[in-house]
């Protein structure tokens, strides 16, 4: 008997925005389309800020190329490495995509 393939993921807008987490209050998500295979996810400031007078505040939250989550890398264009699945991207922080390894408190510099 022929092995049955394994459905291939669709990824879309509306399934990107179901499996990433939360957003924090006083933003938005916003998710562009780069290219064929690339999502960029930005979080929108909702706050006003001095030194932006009139325009809005973006921060990209990260990147889903096919179906894995990437951090920022240089120049504001995904890293080579994953971060997760992007059905595990729930379990990341609202604010970024980046997952933190060293130390979260400056406590140790003293």
């Amino acid at each position: 008997m022929p092995k049955a393939k394994a459905k291939k993921l669709v990824v879309d807008e509306a399934l990107i925005n179901s499996c990433l987490p939360d957003v924090p209050k006083g933003f938005n998500r916003r998710i562009i389309q780069e290219s064929a295979t690339i999502y960029r996810v930005d979080l929108v400031h909702e706050k006003q800020y001095m030194y932006k007078q009139g325009e809005t505040v973006v921060t990209i939250w990260g990147f889903v190329k096919k179906d894995q989550v990437h951090r920022v890398g240089v120049k504001q264009k995904p890293s080579r490495e994953a971060v997760c699945h992007l059905l595990d991207a729930s379990d990341l922080s609202g604010y970024s995509s980046i997952i933190p390894t060293g130390p979260r408190s400056l406590l140790h510099l003293k």
